[in-house]
Parts: C-alpha cells; sequence; structure tokens
C-alpha cells in the first residue's frame, strides 16, 4: 500500500471514529403514575357546572361536551414542560436536540355513582415535535413526534377545582 492510501484510509479512519462518538442519545420519557380521578360526595348535577367552569376559566378549548355521556374533550393546546415527564434530550455534534413543538389533549369523564356520588377521571396525552440533527448534510434536521406524560400536575389542578368549586363557602 502507498503512503497515500494509507493516509486516505487512515482519515477516513479518524473521520468514522469521530462522528460515531459525535451523537449523544437522550433518554425516552417515562410515564408516571399519577392520581387521574376521585370520588366526589355530591351528585353528578352539582359536579358537572363545576367540570365545564375549571375548564371555561382556563380558557380550554372544548371540542366535545356530552352531559349525558359526562364527557368533555379537550384538543389543540399546548402544555407546560412543568407538567410533564419529557426525558432527557440527547445532542449531535455538539448540537443539542430541541423540542420545538408541545401538543396536549385530554379528556374528563364524569360518571354517576349508583350512591348519588360522582367519580371524575382526567386522562391526558401529551405529544412533544423534537428536533435532532446538527443542520449538517451528514446530519440534517429530522423532526419527529414523541410521546411525553403527565406528572400529574394537569389533572391535580382540575380534580382540586371541581372539589374547591362543590365545597360551601
Amino acid at each position: 500500500m502507498t503512503s497515500r492510501r494509507i493516509i486516505v484510509c487512515w482519515l477516513a479512519a479518524l473521520a468514522v471514529a469521530e462522528l460515531a462518538g459525535c451523537v449523544t442519545p437522550g433518554t425516552d420519557a417515562i410515564q408516571m403514575g399519577v392520581e387521574k380521578s376521585r370520588t366526589y360526595d355530591a351528585a353528578f348535577d352539582a359536579v358537572w357546572p363545576a367540570i365545564v367552569g375549571s375548564v371555561a376559566d382556563r380558557n380550554l378549548p372544548i371540542t366535545t361536551l356530552e352531559k349525558a355521556s359526562g364527557l368533555i374533550a379537550i384538543s389543540g393546546v399546548s402544555y407546560s414542560p412543568a407538567d410533564a415527564e419529557e426525558g432527557r434530550r440527547g445532542s449531535v455534534n455538539g448540537v443539542p436536540d430541541r423540542i420545538t413543538a408541545r401538543s396536549a389533549k385530554f379528556n374528563i369523564f364524569a360518571t354517576r355513582l349508583n350512591d348519588g356520588r360522582t367519580n371524575v377521571r382526567v386522562n391526558t396525552s401529551f405529544m412533544m415535535q423534537i428536533r435532532t440533527g446538527n443542520g449538517s448534510q451528514l446530519f440534517p434536521f429530522r423532526y419527529e413526534w414523541e410521546y411525553a406524560y403527565s406528572n400529574g400536575n394537569v389533572e391535580k389542578l382540575i380534580l382540586n377545582d371541581v372539589s374547591y368549586r362543590i365545597k360551601p363557602h
């Protein structure tokens, strides 16, 4: 082998080793056990307006409102990073992966119980759009949606607000 070929092979091997060492993977979000439901010592007709009032005071866009079935669905909103477990972001060649968008949808389901009480359940779904890469030809920016998971703040806020609204003051 000529010395020029040895140098080219050596540089190619060095470039491959450098590229392999420059990608730092992140960690996936982990689903947490959170309080999602609560039973209230109040009739459905007292709890329902408390739920609707809680959602309305937060100016959340209701996409479905069905009193007969006890369902309120909300979508088209963003969530705060303080309300979710999003994992840890990695990096490519020193350029950190970034969360570029956050999307949430959730439903609140109120159920009449036989003993005159009402159960309320809050189900959340969080998604985050992550940009990876460094913008180079080798590692162009790529955008993917991944799940994030509620840490319980949203559920607790709604369930506590319902409790407050149905109790006499």
